[in-house]
């Protein structure tokens, strides 16, 4: 059996906006993007492949809001960008006020360069994802035991400690201290998470593909 443990947990908060375009609680809810007035005005990573945008039918669509909202928020005329690093650099000098399914560690280091971009979390829930932080033991390893050692060594409270403020993201761990990261990064009891990393959730990513070429394809140019 092919086996991955996620240790992450960190939220991924789909709508990047520029806060001199965009005003405070102005976005609140997925709902919002379709007001007439953010029409050709948003950017979308592309959901036709796997990535961040991929996760846009599979959390949004499937266990959210639904395909219908998908289908009305095709309406709007999203411009989809496969360059996940231009799409966040167009939020953040002000070419368009909002961006889905963004980069996040290209907003980060955007916003420590001093942009005016925040990344916001809808009320109607969002989803966590693992990004770099899960592991596989390889099968007939040279040494499984050295292997097996720094894996329970990682995943002590001691790892996990170390490893999240080494990538800046949120433990899986209830115990491990959060700080040190900006508020974005930590989970929030209140809100409804969706969860990528599940064998479930990756089995349908196929089918979450397909739809998403059903539905945004005729706008990719």
């Amino acid at each position: 059996d092919r086996l991955g443990l996620a240790f992450a947990a960190y939220p991924r908060n789909p709508i990047l906006v520029n806060t001199l375009l965009v005003r405070n609680n102005e976005i609140n809810s997925y709902n919002d993007l379709l007001n007439d007035k953010w029409k050709e005005k948003i950017l979308m990573n592309d959901p036709t492949l796997p990535g961040p945008g991929g996760h846009l039918v599979g959390v949004v669509g499937d266990q959210i809001m639904g395909y219908d909202y998908l289908r009305r928020l095709a309406q709007q005329k999203p411009l989809i960008l496969r360059d996940q690093l231009l799409q966040v650099q167009w939020v953040a000098t002000s070419k368009y006020p909002i961006g889905i399914m963004s980069d996040t560690q290209a907003v980060t280091e955007l916003q420590k360069a001093g942009a005016l971009i925040q990344e916001l979390a809808p009320v109607e829930g969002e989803h966590v994802t693992p990004g770099f932080g899960s592991l596989a033991l390889i099968n007939k390893a040279p040494h499984p035991n050295a292997a097996i050692l720094y894996i329970n060594w990682l995943l002590s409270r001691e790892g996990q400690d170390i490893y999240s403020r080494a990538a800046g993201v949120h433990s899986g761990h209830l115990d491990v201290p959060t700080d040190f990261l900006p508020p974005a990064m930590i989970r929030n009891p209140a809100m409804k998470y969706a969860d990528i990393s599940s064998e479930e959730y990756n089995l349908k990513m196929p089918e979450y593909l397909k739809i998403a070429k059903e539905i945004f394809g005729p706008l990719i140019k």
